[in-house]
């Protein structure tokens, strides 16, 4: 799957989303929208990112990405593999923590996998997998009254603009396996501790 057909995708689910937020209205509390890119993805041959909706506590966040994993991923420099992946996140944020939240998260991928020297044969294969979550997002702003401002417990946080989102992920895959390709294996682990931090900024 491209480029151009991914953002689609994302662009359609980004749609059915907002239609499902406005469904459910919520008394003096309007949707708010953000945009994270992945930094991590872009400096490993690919490219990263998220858009989300967030209505009271609740964010719903869609995101396409794409890499290279690291030679030393799975222990086997003689493969390469590169990903495409659709990701689903929902968030709840306490306002009394400040920026912490937790979550679920999920990404349905699709795995390619050559050989270093002879790439005349590969192998591609889908993979799913499901996961908590939990971070912070780091709001930056002028400390300033006005309405990109909400107080919380005399602290001044601003509702809009540039953020950093540092996360945990703890991710199971239910369709993990070692694939074979000619002489060469590849494992694909059952379980994952993923670290991230994402750029954002909240319209």
């Amino acid at each position: 799957m491209n480029t151009f057909k991914l953002f689609s995708l994302l662009f359609v689910l980004l749609v059915i989303s907002k239609s499902i937020y406005a469904q459910k209205p919520i008394s003096g509390r309007k949707v708010k929208y953000s945009l994270e890119l992945i930094p991590k993805a872009y400096s490993s041959k690919g490219y990263g990112a998220y858009f989300g909706l967030s209505k009271g506590s609740s964010s719903l966040f869609i995101g396409i990405l794409g890499f290279e994993y690291p030679e030393d991923y799975n222990g086997n420099n003689q493969i390469i593999a590169r990903t495409n992946k659709v990701s689903f996140a929902w968030d709840y944020t306490n306002p009394k923590l400040k920026g912490f939240y937790m979550g679920m998260i999920t990404y349905f991928s699709h795995l390619r996998l050559d050989p270093v020297i002879d790439d005349s044969e590969n192998k591609s294969l889908g993979q799913a997998s499901f996961g908590v979550r939990a971070g912070y997002r780091l709001m930056f702003g002028h400390k300033r009254r006005d309405l990109r401002y909400i107080i919380i417990k005399d602290r001044k946080i601003p509702e809009k603009g540039f953020y950093l989102n540092l996360f945990f992920a703890s991710m199971f895959n239910p369709t993990a396996r070692d694939v074979s390709l000619g002489d060469e294996k590849y494992k694909i682990p059952d379980h994952t501790f993923l670290p991230s931090l994402h750029w954002g900024w909240k319209f």
